[in-house]
């Protein structure tokens, strides 16, 4: 049998779990804002969280950042901070960062 996925008490755990400061889930936040489960989409939210995630080195935050970074349609379009961000999550362990790198090294 499946599992309920159940995001809106999934983004209130994580809610909870920001209070205290638990380093991973401000990028586990940040992404339900980016995606919308859980929540409505809000970027600035998103952003918002993914910074106190760098500020813990979570290798996750910064790939999120360098995704938004990424994103043509966003204010915040810049490509070097984008690689910038995948090569620190890299650096950190992340290794879906990789494939990003080499997205970005194919644009230049």
């Amino acid at each position: 049998s499946r599992v309920k996925q159940d995001f809106a008490e999934a983004f209130n755990l994580m809610k909870i779990c920001t209070e205290y400061d638990y380093p991973k889930a401000w990028a586990e936040l940040a992404n339900m804002y980016l995606t919308g489960k859980g929540t409505d989409i809000d970027l600035n939210e998103a952003y918002r969280h993914l910074l106190k995630g760098i500020s813990h080195n979570d290798p996750y935050a910064y790939y999120l950042k360098g995704l938004m970074h990424k994103d043509k349609r966003l204010s915040i379009f810049n490509l070097e901070e984008a690689t910038a961000c995948f090569e620190t999550a890299y650096g950190l362990g992340y290794k879906p960062a990789k494939e990003q790198l080499e997205r970005l090294s194919q644009l230049k």
